[in-house]
């Protein structure tokens, strides 16, 4: 998504149909987030807003665009934003992200999909304007469950107070995150080895998850885990090892 792009070819690593079930013939998705806010639209918003924000800290006009009725009232797609537009708001030094949504699932949606992308794009922002993060919003117009997917969840706080849950910022070098961004896609593309990021975090945890899961792909779970428990952040270290251990189950 922060690289901006729409080809669904890479993302078939992690879910093996991704671009069957969701991509267009042509190989790309029609409803990419970050392809919309970065190049479909005929600019690039993050930039703009950033460039918004840092001018001018008490505007109200930050609004990011992923629906665009030219492109998805029209014609027939496998897949068109729930998620259609962003306000972002500085509030005592931070920013905060309100995300309106048309249609959510409340698992796949809600507390699976959008916590992690947009919290991460709040991250990025908040990075480059050079402020704090906020609260993240979530304005839902149809908020929904599946009976298949909500029995299968159950009630898990035990993380919330844990001091062994210390989450690694993302984002330390704000200047340089899309140039590491960029190299990143690069490389995991061609499948060569990774440089060494300005942004810590890429090396320490992002490198270590990807070829985890490599690993978990190619050979299965035990090599997966010990490449994943090198990973500096423990929020994340935590969820795919406990994903690998549920699927070894």
């Amino acid at each position: 998504m922060l690289a901006g792009r729409n080809d669904v070819a890479p993302l078939n690593l992690f879910i093996r149909d991704f671009g069957q079930r969701f991509g267009e013939p042509d190989g790309t998705m029609h409803g990419a987030y970050g392809h919309r806010w970065r190049v479909a639209l005929g600019i690039d918003q993050l930039d703009e807003v950033v460039a918004r924000l840092r001018r001018e800290p008490s505007t109200r006009q930050a609004v990011l665009q992923m629906w665009h009725a030219p492109m998805d009232l029209l014609g027939v797609w496998r897949d068109i934003p729930c998620n259609t537009h962003i306000y972002l708001r500085v509030r005592e030094g931070k920013l905060d992200l309100t995300v309106c949504c048309r249609s959510n699932d409340v698992i796949w949606g809600a507390y699976g999909a959008n916590a992690v992308h947009f919290s991460v794009l709040q991250e990025y922002l908040a990075a480059r304007i050079g402020l704090d993060m906020g609260i993240l919003y979530q304005i839902s117009n149809n908020f929904h469950g599946y009976l298949n997917t909500m029995d299968k969840v159950g009630e898990d706080h035990r993380y919330l107070d844990d001091p062994e849950i210390k989450p690694q910022p993302m984002f330390t070098h704000p200047d340089y995150i899309d140039e590491d961004i960029g190299e990143f896609m690069e490389n995991f593309d061609q499948g060569t080895v990774y440089p060494t990021f300005n942004n810590p975090w890429f090396n320490e945890t992002l490198v270590p998850l990807v070829r985890s899961y490599q690993f978990y792909r190619a050979e299965g779970a035990d090599q997966a885990m010990i490449v994943a428990a090198v990973m500096k952040a423990t929020d994340w270290r935590t969820a795919v090892t406990e994903w690998y251990e549920r699927r070894v189950k």
